[in-house]
């Protein structure tokens, strides 16, 4: 047993030296580590908020695969009028967003989500062309819009694969 006037809390100067050192090793290994830890957090995030509006956005449009048979009215609707109903809730913000990052931290969860992604910009685009055309160019962007959505669904099979 130590001295009352050696000791402190039953330790003497050289358990205190060691405890320092043992306390700073570990501050040093949190200081080193935390930062990468923390970037490694951020980006399974960034994958699973893209994922996550990816699977929205297909859920959206394999909702119009089950309007088919709908009436307004007593009219049946369009097909093409479906897809733009539902194209006007095709989020990319998202995505738009994090592209960068995620081209950053993976290229091949880039290259995954950029695929299904890319073709759904597309589809809005042909949207608009669809919205501001004539009549010959009206029914051409139809057509591509039918591909184009065709595609998108194709592709987030691929991507479910790949998860």
């Amino acid at each position: 047993m130590c001295d009352i006037s050696e000791c402190f809390i039953w330790l003497n100067g050289t358990a205190w030296t060691g405890l320092s050192a043992v306390a700073t090793f570990l501050a040093v290994l949190v200081a080193l580590f935390l930062p990468g830890y923390q970037e490694y957090k951020q980006n399974q995030n960034i994958v699973a908020l893209i994922e996550k509006e990816l699977e929205e956005n297909y859920s959206r449009l394999v909702k119009t695969e089950n309007w088919k048979d709908q009436t307004i009215n007593g009219q049946s609707i369009s097909a093409l009028s479906q897809k733009f109903a539902i194209a006007e809730h095709i989020s990319l913000k998202i995505w738009s967003e994090y592209k960068y990052k995620l081209a950053v931290y993976s290229s091949e969860e880039y290259e995954k989500f950029n695929a299904p992604n890319d073709v759904l910009d597309r589809i809005l685009d042909s949207r608009k062309d669809y919205l501001a055309g004539i009549e010959p160019e009206k029914t051409r962007a139809s057509m591509e819009i039918e591909k184009k959505i065709d595609s998108f669904l194709c592709k987030c099979k691929e991507v479910r694969k790949l998860s």
